[in-house]
């Protein structure tokens, strides 16, 4: 078991190495006050979010405003901005836990319910590159617990793994 746990750890902790390049970036530093669209477009396209396993992109403001709030669900609904009302209401509804764990937490920990499952997320502080300077808010990645996650876990532990969610999710497993 702890094998399992350890590989679905490493997994999720991809979120925390990716967001740590976003975060700590003059670009991201930057646009967090200057709302220049060119970095989103230039950042959060399609190809990018899915190559990096990000589903959700959440920057906020130091007053906790949205600055943006991205979506990428699947393939073909491409990115939807702003997310939708359920994606914004979980996260505002979370924000306090996200805060405090960002940096340095366990994935675990970093583990949101849904109606539709579990969503994993990473924040850190918007920083200038080399961690400089006052913060211009908090960026936060997020990403589906979906069937890949749980495939890459089983490729990598080399065991069959599954996760339930209740009683009633496990009552429609098939004999």
């Amino acid at each position: 078991l702890q094998q399992v746990v350890k590989a679905f750890e490493a997994d999720l902790d991809q979120l925390a190495i990716r967001l740590r390049d976003y975060a700590s970036w003059d670009g991201s530093y930057d646009y967090a006050e200057s709302r220049n669209e060119q970095y989103i477009a230039s950042n959060f396209v399609l190809e990018t979010l899915t190559n990096m396993g990000v589903d959700i992109v959440w920057m906020i403001d130091t007053q906790d405003r949205d600055v943006v709030l991205l979506d990428h669900r699947d393939e073909q609904a491409g990115v939807e901005r702003p997310a939708g009302a359920d994606v914004s209401a979980l996260l505002r509804a979370n924000l306090p836990r996200i805060k405090k764990l960002a940096e340095g937490s366990n994935p675990l920990d970093r583990l949101l319910r849904t109606k539709d499952g579990l969503i994993a997320f990473a924040a850190q502080a918007l920083l200038r590159t080399g961690d400089v300077g006052p913060t211009r808010g908090y960026l936060v990645f997020a990403r589906r617990i979906d069937p890949d996650v749980l495939e890459r876990t089983r490729e990598t532990t080399q065991f069959p793994v599954a996760m339930y969610f209740s009683q009633e999710s496990l009552a429609t497993l098939h004999p």
